[in-house]
């Protein structure tokens, strides 16, 4: 591997293996308080025995320099780093490769940042595959981590990670029994956005069929259990649109779900974007793309007009229930007027 100290585009593959069938949507951004921007680029699957680049651009974007600090990516087993194979950019300078740690279900790669002035930005790529051998009967898991993080000289973190997930093509019926199944950027366990209605009914055994009325709107979903609970995937035409959790013991990743209060989601996500939906009061993170958080919080008085300020919730409200789905994550303009059901997430 070479890591590639320019734009991403520049390093050749923008993200994904030309053979791998491995599409690269939109980087995930956090943005931390001393003023360190994290771009992570992961494709949204990988096919067994195929590789594909996981890229991070680490930016300044403080008045300061800084220095010292580190660029720390996690890829979760079975991906495993590739054979150094991803050539720098044309014209870029040389730069070293990661060392590499074995951690806690996965490697830990780290890069050494130097000095980075004031606007200045420094990407990196890692060739990573999915061996032929594995198969996700083999681990629980059937959607992998990937998860950013920049730290000082002294190893604090600067800023929240930025983390997305990358999954094996192709779901088993192991996947609703999975015990540590996790809400994330695609879907909740094996059950994925975009997956046809006939093939989650064949998923899971017990889904059932159902329809509701939402303020005035029809909609269809199918009711299935998944690791001990029971979920709502929403459907659009005839494909999962939405999948929504309503009960404690599933999470994201980062450990939160059902019950967990909104400091929790700031400590690690960061600051989020925030509207009302169907009555609700629903939050989202950048660092979290495709995950909506329904709040158990009235709107403050001074909300109204598409001036939803999300420093006026307080830590202490806890979420009721959260969903998955696809679309914008960005927070909405303060001139844009009120937040639309659809760019709430509804």
């Amino acid at each position: 591997m070479a890591a590639c100290v320019a734009t991403l585009a520049a390093c050749g593959k923008d993200g994904a293996d030309a053979g791998s069938g491995a599409a690269t949507p939109p980087p995930v951004t956090v943005q931390a308080a001393e003023g360190v921007q994290i771009d992570l680029h992961v494709p949204d699957s990988l096919a067994f025995g195929r590789a594909a680049d996981v890229g991070a651009t680490v930016a300044n974007r403080s008045r300061a320099p800084v220095s010292g600090a580190r660029l720390q990516v996690f890829i979760q087993s079975p991906i495993e780093p590739a054979p150094d194979s991803t050539p720098a950019a044309p014209g870029a300078p040389p730069a070293a490769a990661p060392t590499r740690t074995a951690a806690a279900g996965g490697t830990l790669l780290t890069w050494a940042l130097g000095m980075l002035a004031p606007g200045q930005s420094a990407a990196f790529t890692q060739r990573v595959r999915l061996p032929a051998s594995a198969r996700p009967a083999d681990t629980s898991a059937v959607a992998l981590v990937v998860r950013a993080t920049v730290v000082g000289a002294d190893g604090r973190a600067l800023g929240p990670a930025v983390e997305d997930t990358l999954h094996p093509p192709t779901p088993t019926a192991a996947a609703c029994g999975a015990g540590d199944a996790h809400v994330m950027r695609y879907g909740v366990g094996g059950v994925r956005l975009g997956m046809p209605a006939e093939e989650l009914r064949a998923l899971c055994p017990g889904a059932r069929d159902t329809a509701w009325t939402a303020e005035g709107t029809r909609e269809k979903g199918i009711a299935f259990p998944l690791a001990g609970h029971v979920l709502l995937a929403t459907l659009s035409g005839d494909t999962v649109a939405r999948v929504m959790v309503r009960d404690s013991g599933l999470s994201t990743p980062a450990g939160v779900g059902v019950g967990s209060a909104l400091g929790d989601l700031r400590a690690r996500y960061g600051g989020p974007c925030a509207a009302m939906a169907t009555g609700d009061v629903v939050v989202w993170f950048p660092a979290a793309p495709g995950i909506r958080f329904a709040l158990g919080a009235k709107p403050p008085e001074e909300w109204g007009g598409g001036h939803d300020d999300p420093a006026l919730l307080p830590d202490t409200t806890r979420v009721t229930r959260l969903w998955v789905r696809k679309g914008p994550d960005d927070c909405p303009a303060p001139s844009a007027g009120p937040t639309s059901q659809e760019g709430a997430g509804r």
